[in-house]
């Protein structure tokens, strides 16, 4: 009897010590098809937190996601992506069949090529970051490379909505018109990817996202005129340390101009206050030339005798269709100060104008307690030209720079910004194992920054 539970006994441990050697063996000849786990914290406010691990055989950043949901009494989880071999052609591209990894979490693969930095810390020589603008067409920015300083990558910028390329690229700029299936792009993206919203547009008039599963729209960042932007994308600069004219320059900017105010304005109707109706109130207490398709009076669009035109009038009326915090346009860098009228502005508040705008530039409307009141203090400049010209003191301080689309003499910094900020990810995960990259909740962040006031009198 005795003999017979040794027997057994000493069977049942060999077939223990059998069981953990198998599936050792098998764990090391999978090595990255191991399961990992992901934590997705909900969040209402701008941003979703989320962790994410590194697979320790790789020599490349590898960030596996895989999501529970805190609403859920158990954990799920999801099995580790797949690389993606490299593309050999942009045409005829057909949509990954590998399997997306989890509840909003990244696709299948990695960003295989020698553009890594490497697991010992150091950048091979090769080191290129890839960013896609996820389009056909590429705004002004033609496809290149753009040698970047204080950075040991290149970037190189391609456009293109092709999901081959997708798996290559380190940072994908998805811009709002672009058209695209959540479930495609998502199942096709790399491990580690970074996902970019762009909009130069207002929230109000940028393309809601949608989608079946609004847990696919993973961005990390956005790249769109507000200040809070991970990448900014302005409509202008003031550059305070760039005098525009010397300190000796006593100039009176008021002569030679004929005319009061000017306005040039295309949308009459669909903005988010009326601006049309204060236009027309204004022009009962001061003249007003309107131009464009609002107006009266003709001035071609983008031209010399346009320009000629405008800066002959002392005020510009800029106007925004937005009343969306930081949304300052060209029609204040471009059609106000560099045309060198005074702007009246109203949008976003005085206190944004004053985050970005040269100092002592701008006149707003909120600064006044009625109609009345402002007209009353555009006749007092009118009539004292010292009092006017105080308003142009900012030129022997700083200069403006004004950007009506993406430049391409902007590329440049744009895209070696991104680069930049990759490698600081790459370092991170390098140095601690783990990062806490972002998931942007876009469309509660993106429209919350939209304020409709009770009156344009509001502060």
């Amino acid at each position: 009897m005795e003999s017979r539970l040794h027997t057994r006994l000493h069977t049942t441990i060999v077939s223990l010590l059998t069981f953990i050697l198998a599936m050792t063996a098998i764990y090391w000849e999978n090595g990255r098809n191991s399961v990992q786990i992901y934590t997705y914290q909900p969040s209402s406010y701008r941003k979703i937190d989320a962790r994410l691990l590194v697979a320790d055989q790789m020599r490349t950043p590898s960030l596996i996601p895989v999501i529970s949901m805190l609403n859920e009494s158990k954990q799920t989880t999801y099995p580790a992506s797949e690389r993606l071999s490299s593309p050999t052609s942009d045409s005829n591209d057909k949509t990954s069949q590998h399997t997306p990894l989890g509840i909003g979490g990244f696709g299948g693969g990695n960003v295989t090529n020698s553009s890594s930095p490497t697991r010992e810390g150091g950048i091979r020589s090769n080191c290129v970051k890839q960013i896609q603008l996820w389009s056909k067409f590429a705004f002004a920015f033609p496809e290149q490379d753009y040698d970047c300083a204080n950075t040991n990558c290149k970037a190189r910028y391609i456009h293109s909505n092709s999901y081959q390329r997708l798996a290559t690229s380190h940072a994908v700029i998805l811009h709002h018109k672009g058209t695209w299936r959540w479930e495609d792009i998502a199942r096709n993206r790399p491990d580690g990817q970074m996902w970019i919203y762009m909009s130069k547009e207002s929230p109000l008039n940028s393309k809601k996202m949608k989608s079946e599963n609004p847990s696919q729209m993973a961005y990390n960042w956005s790249m769109t005129f507000h200040t809070d932007s991970e990448v900014t994308i302005p409509y202008g600069r003031y550059f305070g340390n760039s005098p525009e004219i010397p300190q000796s320059d006593d100039r009176n900017w008021a002569s030679g101009k004929t005319r009061l105010v000017a306005w040039m304005g295309s949308n009459c109707g669909v903005t988010s206050w009326g601006r049309t109706k204060f236009v027309r109130d204004l022009q009962k207490y001061v003249q007003v030339d309107t131009y464009g398709a609002c107006g009266k009076l003709k001035c071609p669009r983008n031209s010399e005798a346009c320009d000629r035109i405008l800066s002959s009038h002392k005020f510009y009326l800029s106007l925004e269709n937005s009343e969306c915090e930081d949304y300052i346009t060209e029609k204040f860098w471009d059609k106000g100060l560099r045309k060198d009228m005074v702007p009246i502005v109203y949008g976003t508040t005085r206190k944004d104008y004053e985050k970005v705008a040269p100092p002592y530039s701008f006149i707003h409307i909120s600064d006044y307690k009625n109609m009345s009141d402002l007209a009353d203090y555009i006749k007092y400049l009118d009539k004292n030209d010292t009092a006017y010209n105080e308003y142009f003191e900012w030129k022997k301080k700083g200069s403006v720079e004004s950007y009506n689309k993406c430049q391409a003499h902007t590329a440049q910094d744009l895209f070696c910004g991104i680069v930049k900020k990759l490698e600081e990810i790459d370092e991170q995960v390098f140095k601690t194992g783990q990062t806490q990259p972002e998931f942007m909740d876009i469309n509660n962040w993106w429209r919350a920054s939209c304020h409709h006031r009770k009156t344009i009198w509001s502060p």
